[in-house]
């Protein structure tokens, strides 16, 4: 079979007999176990293991995160409460400077005043169970 060696113009159209293949030439190259590319990979996944590690376990890691976390919501529980307290007193201590009921009652149950027209009544029994 012989092959011409004209060269074809770009509207021509090859045929089965005008045109052979050639078969490419495939380079074996025999590559190590540890050539350099796959260490440079093992490297990268050694570091990246280390950070991973590091940024779960050592000191301002994940762990640490969530424990501070957890430490912040029971501050601001505390927080609350503190504040929900504060709110009662304040309350109270308007209560003791406007309301003369309250400040008369305050007084009878801390001071252990009495009015002018009650008289005092200690029992045996009551005596006996407060010190001297």
């Amino acid at each position: 079979m012989a092959i011409s060696r004209r060269r074809a113009s770009r509207s021509s159209v090859a045929t089965p007999a005008t045109t052979r293949f050639i078969e490419p030439r495939y380079r074996y190259i025999q590559t190590s176990l540890f050539s350099v590319r796959s260490k440079f990979d093992i490297f990268l996944f050694v570091v990246f293991v280390f950070f991973c590690i590091r940024i779960v376990f050592m000191s301002g890691g994940y762990l640490e995160l969530v424990e501070k976390k957890n430490q912040v919501s029971k501050k601001k529980e505390e927080l609350a409460w503190i504040n929900k307290d504060n709110t009662a007193v304040k309350n109270e201590i308007k209560n003791i400077k406007t309301s003369s009921s309250y400040q008369r009652k305050l007084a009878r149950e801390h001071l252990g005043v009495i009015g002018p027209d009650e008289y005092l009544v200690l029992f045996a029994s009551d005596l006996a169970k407060t010190p001297n």
